[in-house]
């Protein structure tokens, strides 16, 4: 079946184009440029600011010209190919001397199902591909299954042509190629295709010399990591790749372990970290930094990419990937954060972008112009910070930040001023519950105090503010309940209530204006499960029952 998708534009999307200067204030928007038919890849042309490359799986590279869709295909294979399900034109790479070589690769499925990588010469028209150059770098036989054909072509930091090798396709490996160091494939080959034609093996590639692999090797242990890229700052390796039936998996490889020279990463022996098909094994190979498991619709990862961009500086240095099933995309910030962001709803087409990413938002504007932000939940249980508000408390759309360590339980206290910039940044003023879960925070009107929630051990964390917005641990006073899920003042900040998730009450606190102390003063319940921000009129409201 032909897929048609929509192709989006999204502020701040990818590579220089995010160095651009922010858009005026306003409501951020998606514009639709074209339609293509099963696209899998998107690139530019080192240098190239002006044209987009998008890979069409039937065998069309099609170009973006000023976000124009170009009439004539960059390159058409259609009818050349093998195309559907997992095979088909999967990816394209540029010489990095693409502006005076004018080579292109491209990775397809020939009509018998194996693997071609094929080298091209642009033509005298610059959006065109010349057919007649055509020179078959490599071909690697891939009998009787049609999945796991890798596909992803990149010239690596070093010049090389690197690319991704699926395991030949069928359940568990039954060609046993991950483990065969003489197989090609589940692999990471490493090529040099700098000469006139064909390939040479680097010097340094670990089988080079060592008759115990195939030279083109550079690591094995793969299932199908049909799509890998490198860090453009650090050079650092990630590799997306794709799971059996329990896990998926993201392996990094630094730089300081020489991209992975030589590495094993363990398949079919293991499954993400775990012992496969079954315990058990003698665990070998590479530890994934990130491993997920099939739920929640999840099934099949493709791997991304990192963010080096000027116009977001709170995610530099993240990596993005997504789940192909379940439509997730996340992010993690290795070496330091490894544990998985969640941004599904805020990049999710359509819908309410913000109820979508959090369970609650709550803004505080302190006389000292400044706004506190406690951050709400997605459903799979990632931390966001959304940024609405302006000097005078009123809604207003602005931006978006996830923090990258869910553990470390950060508040952020910005400026109004910044709001409206998407190149301010948010500084981390406080790890200011010592430990996991804060539920709220919270700065009464006259702005001298900042109150956090911690879930973890039932409390109220009180902090000081000075002129500079910085924190000072006060005190930290016990809930009398469980699991205090969010908190409040009445009008006057006179008094504070806090709902207690699991003991189904709600405290009531009397706050001590000079020093920001609560004194604990009683609690009610009321019908249900009290789980959400209150905004009381204590006109209207039960009068606490005595402890």
């Amino acid at each position: 079946m032909r897929k048609f998708l929509p192709f989006l534009a999204l502020l701040a999307a990818c590579g220089n184009f995010l160095d651009n200067p922010p858009p005026p204030p306003g409501q951020p928007s998606l514009h639709l440029l074209g339609t293509f038919s099963s696209p899998v890849y998107l690139t530019a042309a080192p240098g190239d600011t002006q044209r987009l490359f998008v890979v069409e799986q039937d065998g069309r590279v099609m170009v973006l010209h000023h976000d124009s869709i170009q009439t004539r295909p960059f390159l058409d294979l259609s009818g050349q190919i093998t195309a559907g399900g997992e095979r088909g034109l999967l990816s394209i790479a540029f010489d990095p001397q693409y502006a005076t070589t004018g080579r292109a690769f491209v990775y397809f499925t020939d009509p018998g199902g194996d693997i071609r990588i094929v080298r091209y010469t642009v033509s005298s028209d610059p959006d065109s591909l010349d057919e007649a150059t055509a020179d078959t770098i490599l071909k690697v036989a891939h009998p009787g299954q049609s999945n796991h054909n890798g596909g992803q072509l990149q010239f690596g930091p070093d010049g090389k042509l690197w690319t991704g090798l699926g395991d030949g396709g069928g359940g568990g490996d039954p060609g046993n190629n991950g483990q065969n160091k003489h197989a090609l494939l589940g692999k990471l080959l490493r090529l040099d295709v700098s000469g006139a034609s064909g390939y040479t093996i680097p010097a340094d590639n670990p089988f080079a010399t060592d008759t115990s692999g195939a030279p083109e090797v550079w690591a094995y242990g793969l299932r199908n990591p049909w799509r890998f890229s490198f860090d453009r700052s650090t050079g650092d390796l990630y590799i997306g790749d794709v799971g059996q039936n329990r896990y998926e998996e993201v392996d990094v490889a630094s730089t300081a372990v020489q991209r992975g020279r030589g590495a094993n990463y363990g398949w079919n022996i293991m499954e993400g970290k775990h012992c496969y098909p079954s315990d058990p094994c003698t665990p070998v190979g590479v530890t994934p930094v990130v491993e997920y498991q099939h739920a929640f619709g999840t099934c099949s990862i493709t791997g991304g990419y990192v963010y080096r961009g000027g116009a977001l500086p709170a995610i530099a240095g993240d990596y993005f990937y997504a789940d192909y099933c379940a439509g997730s995309i996340l992010s993690i910030g290795y070496p330091v954060n490894t544990s998985p962001i969640d941004w599904t709803g805020l990049l999710s087409p359509g819908g309410n972008k913000y109820t979508a990413l959090l369970g609650k938002i709550d803004v505080h504007v302190s006389n000292r112009n400044t706004i506190s932000f406690r951050y709400g939940q997605t459903p799979y249980f990632a931390p966001a910070v959304v940024l609405w508000g302006n000097n005078a408390g009123e809604p207003a759309t602005s931006k978006t930040f996830v923090p990258r360590n869910w553990g470390a339980d950060w508040t952020y206290v910005i400026n109004p001023s910044l709001i409206f910039n998407l190149r301010g940044g948010l500084s981390r003023l406080e790890n200011f519950t010592g430990s996991n879960f804060a539920s709220e925070i919270s700065v009464p009107p006259d702005g001298r105090f900042f109150y956090a929630g911690n879930r973890l051990h039932d409390s109220i964390a009180v902090f000081s503010i000075n002129k500079s917005g910085e924190l000072a641990f006060v005190t930290e006073e016990w809930t009398r309940g469980n699991y205090p899920r969010s908190f409040n003042f009445e009008p006057t900040a006179q008094f504070l209530y806090c709902c207690n998730q699991r003991a189904d009450n709600v405290t009531v606190f009397r706050v001590d204006r000079k020093n920001g102390r609560l004194t604990f003063t009683g609690h009610y319940t009321p019908v249900g499960n009290p789980s959400c921000i209150l905004f009381l009129d204590l006109a209207k409201s039960p009068k606490p029952a005595s402890s």
